[in-house]
């Protein structure tokens, strides 16, 4: 096996970024999508070659990967594009890295454990953001607090989002947010819980959010009761809201097709001066039994910056072998300090407290 790279969906804003880093970074990389017309440009301004390959062509995508050893799938919306590159890495013995945000694809994939273990594969979703700066930061609280039970994860803000945030939020924006209760996952009114956190400049209030981490956080973890909330104001969680009260109308497909439309006509990802002026903060927060206490915050540059370092490292261990077969968290398999080698990426902690 080669130690080459391939970045499916590389002509989107993330695909576009993780080609940057590659090639700052001295990697052999192939770029892989849809569109050639759309691939030539990317390939052209980076110096790698091109391969087409649709996720509908399964002969193409297994083809487009036979001489890769790990492929990173950046292409959303992820419910529709995971299942298809993951199989197809799986058939050309490829790793699977992805930076998919939605919790059903992490718990599609987690199917995949034991195929990719006799296949000697790794899969990885969410090396990006989402997941890998929450779970790092939960594994390290849990180290300071061991018997933790309670695990309360909160992010900084929104900031602005690409074309393709926008059509994977089309997939979150169901009016529910999961979380894990007594180590069973359960679906709550998204914004019906609020915490305040500790961003960096005292408490501010934060609703409850469809990320995956209660899915994800358990395994590196273990910890049975675990939420996830996003920094919001009064303002900001009322349209959250009212959003969440209109998304079921999105599962008729008139309306699905609207909303698609508009995706169409969203920027097509921050400007590098955007990203700079909006970095992000997690907290993490651990409780046990005696209502014992370890809290710490990440802080990260702009999720966009964060993630294309983050996969690249992540793959690039990948490709020199250090890894292990099957399906794993980003901390569950590297622990909680890989992110601190990343740059602009700093981590604190607060004092243990009852």
């Amino acid at each position: 096996m080669s130690a080459r790279l391939a970045i499916y969906g590389a002509s989107g804003y993330t695909g576009r970024l993780l080609a940057a880093v590659a090639r700052a970074r001295g990697l052999d990389a192939v770029l892989v999508g849809r569109s050639r017309e759309r691939l030539s440009g990317v390939a052209g301004r980076f110096g790698f070659p091109l391969r087409v390959a649709d996720t509908a062509d399964a002969a193409a995508l297994r083809a487009a990967f036979s001489d890769c050893a790990v492929v990173v799938n950046s292409a959303s919306p992820f419910p529709l594009t995971a299942k298809p590159v993951l199989q197809a890495c799986l058939a050309a013995g490829a790793h699977y890295l992805d930076v998919a945000g939605e919790g059903p694809v992490f718990g599609e994939l987690h199917r995949y454990d034991e195929a990719a273990k006799q296949a000697g594969v790794l899969v990885l979703p969410g090396a990006g953001f989402v997941v890998a700066a929450g779970d790092a930061l939960a594994a390290h609280v849990v180290e300071r607090l061991p018997h933790a039970r309670r695990l309360r994860l909160g992010f900084s803000r929104s900031d602005p989002i690409s074309r393709g945030s926008f059509a994977s939020m089309l997939d979150l924006t169901d009016g529910y947010a999961t979380i894990r209760r007594n180590g069973r996952l359960l679906a709550l009114p998204a914004g019906s819980l609020t915490h305040a956190f500790d961003f960096g400049s005292g408490p501010s209030e934060a609703m409850l959010a469809p990320w995956p981490d209660p899915f994800t956080a358990y395994l590196t973890t273990g910890i049975p009761e675990i939420e996830a909330y996003l920094e919001a104001d009064p303002a900001s969680r009322w349209a959250y809201r009212a959003v969440s009260a209109f998304a079921p109308a999105l599962r008729f497909p008139a309306a699905r097709r609207a909303a698609e439309l508009l995706a169409q006509y969203a920027p097509d990802g921050p400007t590098e001066a955007e990203r700079e002026a909006t970095p992000k903060v997690v907290v993490a927060e651990v409780e046990d039994v005696y209502r014992q206490r370890a809290v710490a915050r990440l802080f990260t540059p702009n999720v966009y910056t964060f993630t294309a370092h983050c996969v690249t490292a992540l793959a690039e261990r990948a490709l020199k072998g250090d890894l292990k077969p099957g399906f794993w968290t980003p901390a569950g398999l590297y622990g909680p300090d890989f992110v601190l080698s990343l740059p602009g990426v700093r981590r604190d902690d607060a004092a243990l407290a009852h």
